[in-house]
């Protein structure tokens, strides 16, 4: 898919535009804090409906502004309107209500300076990488992981009111519980399901990109809270006073870890940063692989300085895997990348 066409006034810093963009490639060139990355943001939020910098909507209103409003084109026209009253989205003139809904529409992979995270981070950011690469592929996989949050966060309360005698362990709370049991193993196995068809392809991809840019030795493992990636009721209810005792679940799809390894040690712990940045690069490049290939289409890259400390080989490698379109955000001066544009303070302007 092709991003064609995009426009915005109140986003970030940057002034009211409307950009035409190459089919393959475009360099977004500036100095520093010109808004480079939030050029990025914008594609990326038009996407997605949210940042990729895990900033709040309010966060991404210009100062003094009263509201942002995006739009795009690729294939399908997408519209957003985010004020301090509101927040609207438009797919083909037709209003979405529920995000779940709207994710994946157009085909996205972020390429961020940031990623490193996603390797020396703690266990929710590699879960999150997780539940986004799957989530843009199946939507069937959002709709599940966000009821099983929702019935998670309902489960919780329960148990931190009963481990704080909020409320009293009877046969009524007990019955609750039995209830959100239920739904919780039902969903959760839902999750699993998914979670055991996408991992394969996503650790073979991490592994095989790892070889292409000299990391030999690097393997992901899926380290599970409940045998099997199989939850039952039985299971929680042979563990129902450690969770009162914790006031929370800790069993299931949101206690699970990836583990980064090489040579079967935790990178993160014996890993030089320069092999954590390779790493979080395949990390993406194989969310974009699997992406691709279950779209069956290209998906759109946006490259936030994600490559900036790699040595002339390896960025070459690495950008020999880029099919399609590519948004290269840097302060790097590099010829002949295909379409350029130049920021100053906001200001966007084509320069060739």
């Amino acid at each position: 898919m092709v991003l064609e066409r995009l426009s915005l006034v109140g986003f970030r810093n940057l002034s009211e535009m409307e950009i035409m963009l190459a089919p393959e490639r475009n360099l977004i060139s500036g100095v520093n804090g010109a808004g480079k990355t939030n050029l990025l943001e914008a594609v990326y939020y038009l996407a997605m409906g949210k940042s990729f910098r895990k900033a709040g909507d309010g966060e991404l209103l210009q100062f003094n502004a009263r509201f942002f409003r995006l739009e795009g084109t690729a294939q399908h026209r997408a519209v957003l309107f985010y004020s301090a009253d509101e927040k609207k989205i438009m797919l083909d003139g037709r209003p979405i209500r529920k995000l779940s809904d709207f994710i994946g529409w157009m085909p996205i992979v972020i390429f961020s300076f940031d990623d490193i995270w996603l390797v020396r981070g703690e266990p929710r950011q590699r879960r999150d990488y997780l539940d986004t690469a799957i989530a843009k592929m199946s939507r069937h996989y959002l709709v599940n992981l966000v009821e099983y949050r929702r019935i998670l966060r309902q489960r919780n309360r329960i148990l931190e009111e009963i481990r704080d005698h909020k409320i009293s362990w009877d046969d009524k709370a007990g019955r609750l519980l039995e209830s959100f049991d239920e739904s919780l193993v039902l969903y959760g196995n839902e999750v699993y399901e998914e979670r055991k068809t996408h991992f394969g392809g996503l650790a073979q991809g991490v592994a095989d990109f790892c070889a292409q840019m000299d990391l030999p030795q690097i393997s992901i493992a899926y380290r599970a809270s409940v045998p099997d990636q199989l939850m039952t009721a039985e299971f929680l209810q042979k563990r129902r006073a450690q969770e009162i005792a914790c006031g929370r679940t800790v069993f299931g799809p949101h206690r699970d870890e990836l583990l980064v390894l090489k040579a079967g040690r935790p990178l993160k712990t014996f890993g030089s940063e320069g092999e954590q940045r390779v790493v979080a690069l395949a990390m993406r490049l194989a969310e974009m692989t699997s992406l691709e290939r279950a779209r069956r289409e290209a998906s759109i890259k946006l490259l936030d300085e994600a490559v900036s400390e790699l040595d002339r080989r390896r960025l070459a490698s690495f950008l020999e895997n880029l099919q399609g379109q590519v948004l290269f955000a840097t302060t790097r001066e590099i010829n002949d990348f295909g379409k350029h544009f130049f920021i100053t303070d906001g200001f966007v302007k084509e320069t060739n």
